[in-house]
């Protein structure tokens, strides 16, 4: 898919499958249009643009990611069960750091390769519940779609290393059970992450794959889309449900 790009003082575009992102560098804001409705100027100056990753290494990488993660949770899953003991709260609290730290580290140096820098590292609560560190990466919207996919699954990429890592000292060296639950309770957390709900990172792959920018107006959003976001709305009631309802049957 060929990727057209320009740079001027006040603009940046860049434009895949007909689609352009346009950036207002002043304001910081970001716009999406079709390229016919882009003033003639701007459309005659567009460069083609190399992106800096193929779709088969694009595609390549997010099937390791996914692979490996799966085999670590089957392996996990057949390992006996980490005891979660008053011992185990250090190991828990110390590796949960670590993999959050790693992960958002994976995403903002993938960017860093692609030229790109993040906006803000944060924290914020999803859906007004569900608390998660963020990294705002406003400037992916202006790579191309295998670019994004990198981006997007280089923090689960990140985390499955360092898994691999933990694994195998805790194996060799450590024996320790608490890190053993650790290991497995993050390794599940990876794999809710990789599904494509709660603007997760897979929710990201599966926009990026499909060369869709998710816009501020829900309703001019495709319907899968919207299909997507309203199941996460149904997932976060129950999941507050579920906290919800022991506490007033007491």
């Amino acid at each position: 898919m060929t990727v057209l790009a320009l740079r001027t003082p006040d603009l940046e575009v860049s434009v895949e499958n007909r689609i352009a992102v346009i950036c207002h560098k002043e304001s910081g804001r970001y716009f999406q249009s079709n390229v016919e409705v882009l003033p003639h100027d701007l459309r005659t100056a567009l460069q083609v643009r190399q992106p800096r990753v193929s779709n088969r290494f694009g595609i390549g990488l997010l099937f390791v990611v996914m692979s490996a993660l799966v085999g670590q949770l089957l392996f996990l899953g057949l390992a006996s069960p980490g005891q979660a003991g008053l011992d185990s709260i250090l190991p828990l609290v110390m590796f949960a750091f670590l993999t959050i730290a790693v992960h958002e580290a994976g995403h903002v140096l993938a960017l860093r390769w692609f030229g790109r820098k993040a906006d803000k590292v944060g924290f914020k609560l999803h859906f007004v519940v569900l608390p998660a560190f963020y990294v705002r990466m406003n400037e992916s919207l202006l790579l191309s779609k295998d670019e994004k996919v990198v981006v997007h699954s280089a923090g689960i990429g990140a985390n499955v290393i360092l898994n691999s890592i933990a694994i195998v000292v805790n194996i060799a060296v450590l024996h320790s059970d608490g890190l053993l639950f650790a290991i497995q309770l993050m390794v599940l957390s990876l794999v809710f992450n990789a599904v494509p709900f709660l603007n997760s990172d897979g929710y990201r792959v599966i926009l990026a794959l499909t060369g869709t920018n998710e816009l501020k107006s829900k309703l001019a959003n495709p319907w899968w889309v919207k299909a997507l976001k309203l199941t996460s709305v149904v997932l976060v009631l129950w999941y507050t449900w579920s906290w919800v309802s022991p506490l007033l049957n007491r």
